[in-house]
Order: C-alpha cells, then structure tokens, then sequence
C-alpha cells in the first residue's frame, strides 16, 4: 500500500535458482505511469519485462 492507501502492484522477476536467498539480495525498482499523462511509459515497462523474462537471452539470465 501507498502513503495514501493506495494498491501498488509489484511483480518480481528473478533466477530460477537460488530462491532462499531472495530477501537478501539487492534489487532494481523499475517504475512506469507514474503520472496520468505517461501513457508511453506502458510500452517502456513491457519491453523491458519482455527482455527480462527472455529465456534465450544471455544477459537477460545474468542479470536476473
């Protein structure tokens, strides 16, 4: 919940392997639509959600 009370939904994308230790890693907070008028932040957030989850893709695996 927001400051204000509001729902704030959070997904988590990371390694398959290694789960127990999620709640000590360090993390990276990705944010978008902040503000009614950033519609173009939508496409922002789902590419990079797509680049992330690219089982094929080697960077994408080092830096989940």
């Amino acid at each position: 919940m927001s400051l204000a009370g509001n729902k704030v939904e959070m997904l988590t994308i990371t390694s398959k392997n290694n789960l127990e230790s999620i709640n000590k890693r360090k993390g990276v907070f990705l944010t978008s639509r902040v503000h009614p008028g950033e519609s173009l932040g939508s496409w922002m957030m789902k590419g990079a959600i797509e680049f992330l989850t690219d089982e094929n893709n080697e960077e994408a695996e080092i830096l989940r």
